[in-house]
């Protein structure tokens, strides 16, 4: 026996509807209908058909489940674009672009995950020659040049310093909003100016603004997006970063300045 090639897949689904506008809106598929009313996306020369679960066709998988299947899709949209248009469609990117070994060859990757939590990997061929930096520098240019959005937090805040032997004190642990660092030389804390104790060496009137996100940890230089504009203007920041994002302070007699700045370089600011 020699297999030609992969005709169609079954994806078993929650929910056909919010399945079909997923897949529909956000990656560009065509749902047709057939046979007795049965749902497939059609794209390509391939298309992917959907059973809702427990209501499968026969025959089927011997454990027809949702949210356990890991796809690799091959677009012909630079993945620049994609990562737009999926920030567009507020779907997160997990991953990426990430260089991957494609069946023909190297291809650069972004993951996302669909409504029941499949794995989605779209990606774009791409020549031996093509370094992976490349592709992420056009991601990080994508993702920048149409702005960032940021809001900024209500709370006044302080940068403190405490020694390094020191416990990490509750009242820096108890606001909304705190960030924690220690090193074998000090103890750093980000927390609300209004819990910081009398005697406390700390820099006070900063006030913080929040990039939007989850961020795609390939992505590079979105703190130099905002920073940049920012010291061009003469305005000394104070970087915290999370897992998800970003967090930019700035001293609050700058606060106005800095959205102005910021606005004027081409981002979204929520004051």
């Amino acid at each position: 026996m020699k297999i030609q090639r992969l005709d169609h897949l079954v994806l078993t689904v929650r929910d056909l509807e919010v399945s079909c506008q997923f897949y529909a809106q956000v990656l560009g598929m065509e749902v047709v209908t057939f046979g007795e009313g049965r749902k497939a996306l059609h794209f390509g020369q391939q298309k992917i058909n959907l059973h809702e679960l427990g209501r499968e066709f026969e025959p089927k998988a011997e454990r027809a489940t949702a949210g356990s299947a890991d796809l690799c899709l091959l677009s012909e949209t630079a993945l620049t674009q994609v990562i737009e248009h999926l920030q567009q469609c507020g779907v997160e990117v997990l991953e990426g672009p990430v260089r991957r070994t494609g069946a023909l060859g190297p291809i650069d990757s972004v993951y996302l995950r669909d409504p029941d939590g499949n794995l989605l990997e779209v990606s774009s061929m791409q020549s031996e020659s093509t370094p992976a930096s490349a592709t992420q520098a056009a991601a990080t240019q994508a993702a920048t040049a149409a702005g960032l959005q940021l809001s900024v937090l209500a709370e006044r805040l302080a940068v403190c310093r405490l020694e390094p032997t020191e416990p990490i004190p509750v009242w820096a642990v108890s606001g909304a909003f705190f960030a924690v660092v220690k090193t074998v030389e000090e103890l750093s804390i980000v927390c609300p100016q209004s819990q910081v104790p009398d005697g406390v060496i700390h820099e006070a009137n900063w006030q913080g603004f929040k990039v939007a996100g989850p961020l795609n940890f390939a992505l590079t230089g979105i703190l130099a997006a905002l920073a940049n504009p920012l010291a061009q203007a003469g305005i000394s920041i104070f970087a915290v970063s999370t897992y998800d994002t970003d967090y930019l302070l700035v001293r609050e007699q700058h606060l106005e300045q800095a959205i102005a700045v910021l606005r004027q370089a081409g981002h979204q600011v929520q004051a």
